[in-house]
């Protein structure tokens, strides 16, 4: 921008005194001269940084964005993949974790949650409702007040959920990827029946309804396992069918919630599968934790 001789071209004279005007009327010229180059890398570097805070959201920003409960920022937002798996492919790995462990003491049936770390691993934690392969005419109330969670862990539960498999009998069967969706959909949608009575509670938060129509997840198709094929939470015997690599698909509302502060938490999940017709109650689920959060 300047020659050997120290003078500059007309082009620059005139495009240094007008930014010699804009700056200051008493700068004297040759100080500008001096501090061109210097002044034109200030105003880069501040363009620069404007442009970085435009497009870097703030704390937080985001997840009021897309989250339909800004004012509880611990659930995470229905659209995001934590660590690295969308909602419905969370919600197969719950599944998958909830088939394997043995009938026997399963959390699914602890009154109390005091096995709820059975077969957990990796950064999320999964709670869970009461299990039942048939369709009992009441409403499910449990308080579990003994399960402690490692700091650090996220927390992934139903509020209320169906699998069905190619192993199990109707209504929760299917033999293709196809009817397994339908299956699992048909709990939903007015077939078998339909879901009323959301409520989630977090630490005297509530979120209800409509506010959870966002959280409604389909699982892709998955594999699962038995720990013991003789003791399986489905109630399936291995004798009487092919229990080698069989699927299944599910259906329902899932909440997971980046991890808790340590302490003392309570977690409150309500559910039902109720009659499309008539409004009778199928299945309800009712399900409280005393969540204690513990570690450094």
């Amino acid at each position: 921008m300047i020659d050997e001789t120290g003078k500059k071209n007309e082009e620059m004279e005139a495009a240094d005194k007008h930014l010699t005007w804009r700056l200051t009327s008493v700068i004297h010229k040759e100080s500008i001269m001096r501090n061109n180059m210097k002044n034109w890398k200030i105003i880069v570097a501040m363009i620069g940084i404007i442009v970085v805070l435009a497009i870097v959201p703030m704390p937080g920003a985001r997840a009021c964005k897309d989250n339909p409960y800004p004012h509880y920022s611990q659930v995470i937002p229905p659209n995001a993949h934590p660590f690295g798996k969308s909602y419905g492919e969370w919600s197969a790995e719950w599944w998958e974790w909830q088939i394997k462990l043995p009938a026997t003491d399963h959390p699914a049936y602890s009154l109390d949650g005091a096995n709820c770390d059975a077969g957990q691993s990796g950064m999320v934690w999964f709670l869970t409702g009461a299990f039942t392969t048939e369709v009992p005419a009441d409403f499910n109330t449990i308080i579990r007040e003994s399960c402690s969670v490692p700091v650090g862990k996220a927390i992934f539960f139903p509020i209320i959920n169906v699998e069905c498999s190619t192993i199990e009998a109707p209504p929760f069967h299917g033999e293709t990827p196809e009817e397994l969706l339908s299956c699992a959909k048909s709990w939903f949608d007015g077939t078998n029946a339909v879901a009323k009575d959301l409520k989630v509670t977090i630490d005297g938060k509530t979120l209800e309804n409509l506010e959870l129509e966002p959280y409604r997840f389909q699982s892709p198709v998955f594999n699962f396992s038995f720990e013991d094929t003789t003791d399986n939470i489905l109630g399936v015997s291995c004798c009487e069918v092919n229990c080698s690599n069989p699927q299944s698909v599910s259906d329902g509302y899932w909440i997971m919630l980046a991890p808790l502060s340590k302490g003392e938490h309570t977690i409150r999940f309500i559910g039902s599968f109720r009659d499309p017709m008539t409004d009778a109650l199928i299945f309800g689920l009712d399900v409280t934790y005393i969540l204690s959060v513990v570690g450094r």
